[in-house]
């Protein structure tokens, strides 16, 4: 893999003119033995954020214990233990609040960021396991057991579900306000199988956070690979659904819009004429008194029409208003027509008018079918 095009990808703003950290040493990730790593490690509790071995994350640090813990291992050059916390929303976890896996790391370089908080860029190392907390004070101490990823060889089967992967990566990322756009990028440059998995699980954005957290409970790279597939493929539905919603509105609000202005373009020209909105109201008045409708909506027409009265003009509600009005004089109340119970005919006409909604029309087909041999619809 090249490192020289993945510098830097996950620092904060304000951290370009320290010196660069590659995401990657060379072409492994760091190797350091068990042996040479301690058998207790100050944990540092993520909230919303897990670490992966091999990769270089800046973690933003609010917390007074998660302060001491950083400066300190950034002074006497510590590894700590950055564990996920399973209920975010606890201020002071305890061992039953973190996970029960994580990543011993270093910390890299802290960092003092513009608006005032703390942000330490640590490097994941190798899996841990916790086991059991020594003491909360200053910050959690635990006994930790350390976890060796299980690397199959490379071979047709990695190679496809590394392509698979970097293909549903590119398209999170790419719709993504999180992950920075230069990792659509590493994508295509990553070779190390293990690594293009720990890589994807940290840039790309995840709904479920606790998926995310599972993933660095899996020993196995492959198994973690097709779980992390499964992921990404819930996470594109959801992109996907989520983009027809915003179409939809984005839709609703652009015929809001040109109804409006289409309506404040009629009032000018109606004022240009000489009409003015009483005149109009009056209009509405006239045309109510030619309806045959029940005296129940007569009076609900008056409520609705004193409640357009009272809206100025320049508002989003008049033309709403406005539009339920029309709609109301519209509707052909007490206006009867002679039924045509032709069922071939009502067929032809309903597939020329509406496309699909085959159940719908099933179901008119069938009532009129009733009708015509009953005469009526009475039980």
């Amino acid at each position: 893999m090249n490192t020289e095009n993945n510098k830097n990808i996950f620092f904060p703003a304000g951290a370009a003119e320290v010196n660069i950290i590659p995401v990657m040493q060379g072409d492994e990730q760091m190797k350091v033995e068990a042996g040479d790593l301690p058998d207790t490690l100050p944990i540092l509790a993520l909230r919303n954020a897990v670490l992966f071995p091999g990769m270089v994350y800046p973690v933003t640090i609010g917390r007074e214990k998660s302060i001491t813990l950083i400066k300190e291992a950034e002074k006497r050059d510590l590894f700590i233990g950055a564990v996920p916390q399973v209920d975010v929303t606890v201020e002071d976890p305890a061992e039953k609040d973190l996970y029960e896996y994580g990543t011993v790391s270093r910390v890299m370089k802290v960092l003092e960021m513009p608006d005032g908080t703390i942000t330490a860029i640590v490097q994941g190392v190798k899996r841990i396991r916790m086991d059991g907390v020594v003491s909360y004070e200053p910050y959690i101490t635990a006994r930790v057991k350390y976890i060796d990823d299980i690397i199959p060889e490379s071979d047709n089967s990695t190679k496809m579900i590394a392509e698979s992967l970097k293909e549903k990566a590119a398209v999170i990322i790419k719709s993504s306000s999180f992950a920075p756009k230069e990792a659509v990028g590493a994508l295509k440059s990553i070779d190390n199988y293990a690594f293009l998995v720990n890589f994807i699980a940290t840039t790309v954005e995840i709904e479920n956070y606790m998926e995310k957290v599972q993933l660095l409970g899996i020993d196995d790279i492959t198994v973690r690979a097709m779980k992390l597939l499964q992921v990404l493929d819930t996470q594109i539905q959801l992109l996907k659904i989520k983009q027809e919603i915003n179409q939809k509105v984005k839709s609703d609000i652009d015929q809001q819009q040109r109804e409006y202005y289409l309506n404040n373009q009629l009032r000018t020209i109606q004022e240009e004429l000489g009409m003015d909105e009483e005149e109009e109201f009056e209009k509405f008045r006239a045309k109510a008194k030619t309806k045959k409708w029940p005296e129940a909506v007569g009076k609900r027409f008056e409520k609705e029409l004193a409640k357009l009265e009272k809206y100025n003009p320049s508002s989003p509600d008049y033309s709403i208003q406005y539009n339920y009005i029309e709609f109301m004089l519209d509707l052909p109340w007490g206006e009867m027509s002679k039924d045509n119970l032709d069922l071939k005919h009502a067929q032809k006409v309903l597939d020329s008018d509406h496309y699909g909604l085959d159940t719908v029309k099933e179901r008119i087909i069938e009532y009129l079918a009733v009708l015509k041999l009953k005469g009526n619809m009475k039980s």
